[in-house]
């Protein structure tokens, strides 16, 4: 597709070229008084616009990319130099040339007719003066570009040069412009990958120590806990590869990871999940939000104290809103600032996300700056003792696609 979309820019583009240059060569041939062309126009100008197409694509496509572009400065400049005079020399050769060969038919005429003299004296003096503008046809000072005469034809090929300049300082700065966007998009997607690649080890060790925990407090349940495991993994092993998942998917994940979740909650953990809105034809990138919602998990819960973890996601008008509040309990804040009585869960100011939890929550964080710039929210703060966060993001739309 990529390559079928570059060739129709290169058509289009040599169009245009074909285009600018057809007008431009009947604007130096044709009569404006009477709308024609006639054949003197022809002799003089068509050569004209030919040096016109060397100067500008010599400096198009050779000067520019393989010198300027290259930092061959003085080499640019001195080739530059080169082109407009030579073509300049080139060009006024052929008008000298030309302008010798009508005085030679001239004088030819002349000397064959004699009416072309009202008397032998008048005849005499205008056969001499043809005679010595033929002898001065090639001198040096005939091709002086400062020459009055000469000063039209010199703006006009250093105009042709300026344009091919500015165009192809333009398309090179387009073509880098891209290359560094390919490159960018090509950094990001491998940071990604990686980013991904470090959430599925992470999230692993964690359900395995929940698993192990509950083979110790509730073993007739490990089982049950194995298989929701067992169905988070193939989820991401097999779905997350894709830029963006179906939002039902996500879902579903999450719904899974709460049950397994919920099979090692003692009475003392009140957990509540809250989902409004339709996840049906929206998208989302992988694994975003179960990290955030294990951080509470994580933090919020401990079996010898109350405490609590509600989480709300609210799908509507394209974006994803979720909320989650948890109670901070001793285990969890020992688990943050490795065991020090006393501490205090780490919070990050609004807009920026938090700390806690190691490589889950700054993967997320990494991950919504590149994913969502600008367009996503996560807040967290600590209030009388809860921890908050906020996550808002916008929702891909689902493409159907029609089998024939």
């Amino acid at each position: 597709m990529k390559k079928i979309f570059a060739e129709k820019q290169t058509l289009k583009n040599i169009a245009v070229h074909v285009s600018a240059w057809i007008l431009l060569l009947l604007t130096l041939m044709l009569n404006t008084r009477d709308m024609s062309i006639e054949t003197w126009m022809i002799k003089y100008n068509l050569p004209l616009w030919v040096f016109f197409l060397i100067i500008f694509y010599v400096n198009y496509l050779i000067l520019i990319p393989r010198l300027m572009m290259k930092r061959k400065t003085v080499t640019f400049v001195l080739s530059s130099i080169i082109l407009v005079a030579a073509c300049y020399t080139l060009n006024k050769c052929y008008l000298q040339y030309i302008r010798e060969i009508e005085l030679k038919e001239r004088l030819e005429h002349v000397i064959n007719n004699s009416d072309e003299a009202t008397s032998g004296k008048r005849r005499e003096e205008l056969i001499k003066r043809l005679n010595r503008e033929i002898d001065r046809s090639f001198r040096i000072e005939s091709f002086d570009p400062f020459m009055k005469q000469n000063q039209s034809l010199i703006y006009r090929m250093l105009l042709v040069y300026v344009v091919s300049l500015v165009m192809g300082l333009g398309k090179q700065w387009k073509h880098e412009e891209q290359r560094r966007k390919e490159i960018e998009k090509e950094h990001i997607s491998s940071e990604l990958d990686y980013l991904k690649a470090q959430i599925n080890p992470h999230f692993l060790f964690n359900a395995l120590n929940s698993i192990y925990s509950l083979t110790l407090s509730q073993p007739d349940n490990a089982g049950n806990a194995v298989l929701k495991l067992s169905s988070i993994l193939r989820y991401m092993l097999y779905e997350t590869d894709r830029k963006n998942v179906s939002l039902s998917e996500e879902m579903n994940v999450i719904e899974n990871y709460l049950g397994l979740q919920k099979l090692r909650l003692t009475d003392k953990t009140r957990l509540s999940f809250e989902r409004t809105g339709v996840a049906d034809h929206y998208r989302i990138a992988p694994l975003l939000l179960v990290p955030l919602i294990e951080n509470a998990f994580k933090y919020g819960v401990d079996s010898s104290e109350e405490s609590f973890i509600d989480i709300n996601i609210t799908i509507e008008e394209g974006r994803l809103s979720m909320t989650i509040r948890n109670k901070i309990v001793r285990q969890g804040i020992n688990k943050i600032v490795g065991g020090k009585s006393g501490s205090r869960q780490e919070t990050k100011s609004e807009g920026q996300g938090y700390r806690q939890g190691g490589i889950g929550i700054k993967n997320i964080r990494r991950r919504l700056e590149l994913l969502y710039p600008s367009s996503h929210t996560l807040k967290a703060e600590e209030q009388n003792g809860e921890f908050f966060v906020y996550l808002s993001l916008p929702l891909g739309k689902e493409i159907k696609t029609v089998q024939e």
